[in-house]
């Protein structure tokens, strides 16, 4: 067959060499400039688009996925010469593609054709920080601040990875890209190998810190000096590297300018050439990165995130100043109330600043009398914006705490700096973290980055920050604030229509549903939310993860085991694949999981899947957490089902230890659960006291009145009663009744009345109880409960009814 009648799909053959694949590659782009007819060259199912570079390990092309019509960048590596090694780069290929991190280059696909190793990962448009440093030398405006935001998410991909056991290896400013989006990635982590196996090492020339040419992985100029000898390297080394890469960017020159690399090898101890500090670099910046650079491995920092918050470390001075300037009383108040109003919630009908004008923030420098600038989206390299990238970065790791440090950090220095759509988005992270730690603290978050929106830009955002209120005030079951949010958030949308934020306000009508328990109206709504949503992801999309998660809470609400277990498996796994095994929202799905597989009778099933979230929930959320107490207490629960009690206990007790001295829900709930293990156990003594407890909690979390309150105070008259305390269980019960005879469950009321007639027959006057229990008998109606068939037998509650 001649040139001419090349076969239009044919692929390449078994051993493509990389500087064949470009070369064959660019016979095919000449043909089609030259005869308007392209021949595709293909590995795998991918088409070669065109070469975007080369180096010492292989080349990397532009590449189109012809299965899934992406566009990616697809490496070829170079033979291994004299042995082959691409097998166990294969592996580790694959254990990357297993880390999924922001600030790492995502690996799609990797592939073996005999020894030739590809691999397809994410193309990134932007340029290297080389590139960038390039066109901001030192001296710039701001450069230092750019700079430092950008390392600092480099070294976030790089301690990620080594947290998984991965080491880089080949650490410099052309494998960390900065995107157009201005996040960063770390590229060819763990792909550099020794090209022999020769040990031995290094013998270059004086100065020859540039030499590609290495018996050992890596760049001579970036190597550490057991890298240079030929030992085995690990995650000291790296940090050595970037300490390297940092100190060159920063300073402007290389930090051991003139010293040939053997002279590095051998090195006892390093000091870095003496250069000018450039005006804007901290002194602690420099002192943290010479630590780095310390000849022995065991005197660097324990780990990169310890290098990572040592580099961001800043002095306490500009802190206290920046918190005296006005401008920044807005980012900070809702922190200084924190200690003094534990539960702050939003006003009734908070002023509606959607339907007034923007106007500049009464907390604004009086020095300053412009208004806030018109609406437009920061500049993604901007320091400030790069470092709302990072917090957001944290928050999808799961990383809580470092998020609310970084996110409160960067509101405060956005408003004294008049960004009011990076302090209100700031604040926004804050409450998203203090929401997922289910500590009432977001409520003042959220709050914030509304009227940071109101007060410091056009009113763009508005309907989005109402919209986050709204849904806080929704999961507390504040309906009445959830309603008023709500109303806000539709002024907002009437000012600048966004149809993601018309959604949240549609979920946030699903949540309102769903409380109110309209499952079937919930259901519609949800699914018509994730139906609107189309594919976006949920591990990714915080939308479709929330309206997923509700949609799951309602079908268990509604008792549809199958419908459960089927979206909770999806989320799941589609969890488990872009964000990995060890993500803190795994164990809010292995919740559900359990639940689910608790109502099938399945408890083996069930206890695993809840120890599979207390394990999550300690490394997510940590030991001492809400979530953890959640988790322990599911597990709790269970346990007593299956017929242990003495491992229910032991559950309920490691959830009251993560729960601390804290007052809240899950600390009542879980007194009521070691109460029920009590019984379980026969001590009624000690159920008793655990339930006096919890009702003295209960007042301290929740109003007289409100449904949790009122069912705890009525498991304490219960236990009365059967101590026979009959004056101060019928006391109880009145109190309870309140809350329990408008609840939405008919068997609340049900179990009420069973109650009070134990207690009339035990001696109590209740001239009430014939009308209860005919509104009760109404509100049952054909209910299987066997409370509400209790009624048709009064007095015969038995105590394992009690017990349920």
């Amino acid at each position: 067959m001649s040139d001419g009648d090349h076969d239009p799909h044919e692929t390449l053959p078994g051993r493509p060499d990389p500087g064949e694949l470009a070369a064959r590659l660019a016979l095919a782009q000449l043909r089609a400039r030259m005869f308007q007819a392209s021949v595709p060259v293909e590995i795998g199912r991918y088409r070669l688009l065109h070469l975007l570079g080369r180096g010492a390990q292989g080349r990397v092309f532009e590449a189109e996925d012809g299965e899934l019509r992406r566009t990616v960048a697809l490496k070829v590596l170079r033979p291994d010469d004299p042995t082959p090694t691409s097998r166990p780069r294969l592996r580790e290929a694959r254990a990357l593609a297993r880390l999924s991190h922001p600030h790492v280059i995502e690996i799609y696909d990797v592939g073996l054709t005999e020894d030739e190793l590809w691999i397809a990962m994410e193309l990134v448009r932007g340029d290297t920080v080389a590139g960038w440093a390039q066109q901001h030398p030192p001296g710039s405006p701001g450069r230092f601040e750019r700079l430092r935001a950008i390392l600092d998410q480099a070294a976030a991909g790089v301690a990620a990875a080594h947290e998984r056991g991965l080491v880089h290896r080949d650490l410099k400013p052309s494998n960390v890209l900065v995107g157009d989006d201005g996040r960063v990635r770390v590229a060819d982590f763990g792909l550099a190998r020794p090209r022999t196996t020769d040990t031995e090492p290094l013998a270059a020339g004086p100065g020859d810190l540039e030499s590609p040419v290495t018996a050992v992985a890596g760049t001579p100029r970036y190597m550490s000096p057991e890298q240079l000898r030929g030992e085995p390297v690990d995650a000291a080394s790296d940090q050595f590297g970037f300490a390297v890469m940092a100190w060159e960017l920063v300073v402007g020159t290389h930090p051991f300018a003139g010293l040939d690399p053997a002279a590095l090898a051998r090195a006892d101890e390093l000091r870095p050439v003496p250069a000018p500090r450039p005006a804007d670099v901290p002194p602690a910046y420099l002192r943290a990165l010479r630590r780095a650079l310390a000849p022995d491995p065991a005197d660097r920092f324990a780990s990169m995130e310890e290098l990572r918050r040592a580099l961001w470390a800043r002095s306490s001075r500009r802190w206290i100043a920046g918190a005296t300037v006005g401008a920044a009383a807005l980012a900070i108040a809702a922190w200084l109330a924190i200690d003094r109003a534990p539960t702050p919630t939003a006003p009734a009908e908070p002023r509606d600043v959607a339907s007034e004008p923007a106007a500049a923030s009464a907390h604004a420098p009086s020095s300053s009398s412009e208004p806030p600038p018109p609406h437009a989206p920061p500049d993604p390299l901007d320091p400030l914006s790069l470092r709302l990238a990072d917090a957001r970065a944290e928050l999808e790791l799961g990383r809580y705490a470092t998020a609310i440090d970084k996110a409160a950090a960067l509101a405060a220095d956005a408003t004294q700096a008049r960004q009011g759509t990076l302090a209100a988005d700031a604040h926004e992270v804050v409450g998203i973290a203090w929401g997922e730690l289910q500590d009432p603290r977001r409520f003042a978050a959220f709050e914030a980055a509304y009227y940071a929106a109101a007060e410091l830009t056009d009113g763009r955002d508005l309907a989005r920050h109402a919209n986050s209120l709204a849904m806080q005030h929704a999961y507390q079951g504040e309906l009445d604030q959830t309603e008023a949010w709500a109303r806000h958030a539709e002024a907002g949308l009437r000012r600048h229509p966004d149809e993601l934020q018309r959604l949240r306000l549609q979920h946030v009508r699903g949540l309102v549903q769903l409380k109110r328990g309209e499952l079937t109206d919930a259901t519609a709504t949800f699914e018509g939310v994730l139906e609107q949503l189309g594919d976006r992801d949920p591990a990714t999309d915080e939308l479709a993860w929330l309206a997923g998660l509700a949609l799951v809470a309602t079908h268990r609400a509604a008792g549809r085991s199958d419908e459960v277990t089927a979206l909770a498996e999806h989320l799941r796994r589609r969890t488990l694949e872009t964000l990995g095994p060890s993500h803190p929202r795994l164990a809010r799905l292995s919740m559900a999981l359990a639940s689910s597989a608790r109502k099938q009778g399945e408890l083996d099933q069930a206890i695993a899947h809840l120890e599979d979230a207390v394990r999550l929930s300690q490394q997510g959320y940590g030991p001492a957490s809400p979530r953890t107490s959640q988790a322990y207490l599911e597990l709790g629960y269970t346990y007593v089902l299956a017929g242990d009690p003495i491992a229910a206990e032991q559950s309920y007790q490691r959830g009251l230890a993560a729960a601390g001295e804290t007052d809240g829900p899950y600390r009542v709930r879980l007194l009521r659960g070691l109460a029920a293990a009590c019984s379980a156990r026969d001590d009624p003594g000690g159920a008793e006291a655990r339930l006096h407890e919890a009702v003295s909690v209960g007042r301290r979390v929740w109003p007289e009145g409100s449904l949790e309150l009122s069912r705890t105070t009525r498991d304490l008259a219960e236990a009365l009663l059967e101590r026979g305390a009959v004056d101060e269980a019928t006391h109880h019960l009145r109190a309870a009744l309140e809350g329990l005879g408008s609840s939405p469950d008919a068997t609340d009321l049900a179990r009420m009345v069973v109650d009070l007639d134990r207690a009339q027959a035990a001696g109590a006057e209740l001239p009430e109880l014939p009308a209860l229990r005919e509104q009760a008998r109404a509100r049952c109606g054909a209910a299987p409960s066997s409370w509400c068939r209790g009624l048709e037998t009064p007095r015969a509650a038995s105590g394992a009814q009690r017990r349920q």
